[in-house]
């Protein structure tokens, strides 16, 4: 769990490259960003479907018993999430081959709240020709096309929005309505962490400002629900997001890594770095010199990480041209992006990025 949105994407993405699954289709990946859905409380219209689909994937799979690591922030677990019955419940899953008819599937469909066009665009839009079915479930990042054979499920094959073209073949189909839908989530939701196994870690970053600002969203919705003016029955604060005391109580039931200020304060153990933040040198190449040079003599192994092959043979001639030292540096290509560099006080080595 990161302060904010945007370090919390920057981590996913370091994540995602490290693991390298930048190019994985994301129900494949084992790094799942969790976002929230709304930009302000109750502002339906403002519901991101992109989003939607990502919790309901990432809930899914943790419900499935998939080991994932979750990159998320606290407006995003300040929604409390369906429980796992209504998750379940409201879950169809196609396989190639069922026998189901297409009257049950549109059924299906018009229960879940899909609407009905000519051609599908967007989440939760379904369109019938012949014996095809297209749908875009709230599961799924493409719409898929179902092709019958009578009550026979020939085919399911994800497409392309703007070309109609079939992209990739599947054996299965889950269509999922949208979990946020009023209409199909009157019963009391739960937590975020709820959803997780007593022996998850959870590793958060200035853990004290996340809480806080779990608490301002919560005194957020409650501004709104008491300022709503329209005639729309919205469900109450309580059962829709988590105060700062759920989210706690929900945390310590987990074995938890605090970065930074620590927020928990009982049965702690602290893990003390012996580092020092990388020096700055404001572009001198005589104060890099030194400095690179005086840890050589201390007995330092200096490594240098950059993020292309360009890079490193750039920093490997600019390296030969100011010092004749054998063995000075290392210098090491990583397919991802690093926004720190340290000195390892207790191993002895100094990582300049």
């Amino acid at each position: 769990i990161l302060p904010d949105k945007e370090q919390a994407a920057y981590f996913a993405n370091d994540l995602e490259e490290l693991f390298d699954e930048v190019e994985e289709d994301y129900t494949k990946k084992e790094v799942m960003f969790y976002p929230s859905t709304n930009k302000k409380p109750y502002s339906y219209d403002s519901t991101e479907n992109a989003n939607i689909i990502l919790r309901l994937e990432t809930l899914n799979r943790i419900n499935n018993g998939e080991h994932l690591m979750v990159v998320t922030y606290p407006e995003a677990i300040a929604e409390k999430v369906v429980s796992k019955k209504l998750l379940e419940n409201n879950s169809t899953t196609i396989k190639k081959g069922d026998e189901v008819s297409l009257d049950y599937l549109i059924d299906v469909l018009d229960e879940y709240n899909f609407d009905r066009v000519d051609f599908v665009t967007k989440s939760g839009e379904y369109a019938v020709r012949g014996g095809i079915v297209d749908v875009f479930s709230f599961s799924e990042q493409k719409p898929y096309r179902i092709e019958m054979m009578g009550d026979e499920v020939d085919s399911i094959r994800s497409f392309d929005i703007v070309s109609q073209m079939s992209i990739e073949e599947k054996t299965r189909l889950v269509i999922v309505p949208n979990l946020q839908d009023k209409e199909l989530t009157q019963e009391n939701h739960i937590p975020f962490f709820s959803y997780f196994a007593s022996d998850t870690i959870v590793w958060t970053k200035e853990l004290g400002i996340v809480l806080d600002k779990v608490e301002k969203e919560y005194s957020l919705a409650e501004k709104v629900f008491d300022e709503n003016t329209t005639l729309i029955k919205q469900m109450p604060v309580n059962e829709v997001y988590s105060t700062k005391k759920d989210i706690y109580d929900s945390l310590v039931k987990h074995s938890v890594v605090e970065v930074g200020n620590p927020y928990i304060k009982t049965n702690t153990k602290e893990i003390v770095y012996k580092t020092s933040l990388q020096p700055v040198f404001n572009k001198s190449f005589d104060l890099f010199e030194e400095k690179l040079e005086s840890l050589t003599l201390d007995g330092y192994s200096n490594y240098f990480l950059v993020p292309d092959k360009k890079q490193k043979e750039r920093i490997e001639k600019i390296i030969d041209e100011f010092t004749k030292q054998e063995k000075i540096v290392k210098v090491s290509y990583l397919p991802f992006a690093l926004s720190f560099g340290f000195i390892d006080e207790e191993n002895k080595q100094s990582f300049f990025t």
